[in-house]
């Protein structure tokens, strides 16, 4: 058997440097994967980025939390503003943020019909009166929202020393059409009176 040593040993000499071969091969294949990886993670990040500078310009319909871009619309029926939705359940414009969106009605010019702001708060509430502020039958269940101008909007300046933004009318007057429905996902429990 002293015949076989010899082959086998150049076989294993031979497996051994394939071996090694392969071995730096796959290494490198890895780092250039990893390469690309990297590259391609930084891609994707700088995308989203991108996207989520552009998904700031879209008004929200159905769903609104902190952040979005809403159309907060004069509801004649309510006597408060809401925001447009194509859902049923209503959210109001919490009154503390009229004035900061130039909505609070002045004695000599009519209220503003509509605005867009962006959320910044959204309470859940339950109507327990009969008779409330929102005028809503008692156990209505709605949302109350506070929102912030949008700083976009190029209908807002600000008057005389930097005070409170008005809605200049140029844009055009009609509120949109279907007010009465609006949606939304629950934060923290209050109640309206």
């Amino acid at each position: 058997m002293p015949h076989l040593s010899p082959t086998l040993a150049c076989f294993q000499a031979r497996y051994e440097e394939e071996s090694v071969d392969k071995l730096k091969a796959l290494k490198k294949t890895i780092r250039s994967k990893d390469e690309r990886i990297e590259k391609l993670q930084s891609k994707v990040m700088e995308l989203s980025m991108s996207a989520s500078v552009f998904d700031q310009d879209k008004v929200s319909i159905t769903s609104f939390q902190s952040g979005d871009l809403v159309l907060l619309c004069l509801d004649e029926e309510h006597g408060h503003y809401v925001v447009f939705t194509v859902g049923n359940t209503l959210h109001f414009l919490h009154t503390d943020c009229l004035d900061n969106l130039g909505l609070r009605s002045r004695m000599s010019t009519p209220r503003e019909p509509w605005v867009l702001g962006i959320i910044t708060d959204k309470e859940y509430c339950i109507a327990k009166k009969y008779q409330n502020r929102y005028r809503v039958p008692m156990g209505t269940k709605f949302y109350r929202v506070r929102a912030k101008p949008w700083p976009k909007d190029p209908r807002l300046t600000r008057e005389n020393s930097g005070q409170v933004p008005s809605v200049l009318g140029s844009v055009g007057s009609s509120p949109p059409a279907s007010l009465s429905s609006t949606t939304t996902t629950t934060t923290s429990g209050s109640t309206a009176s």
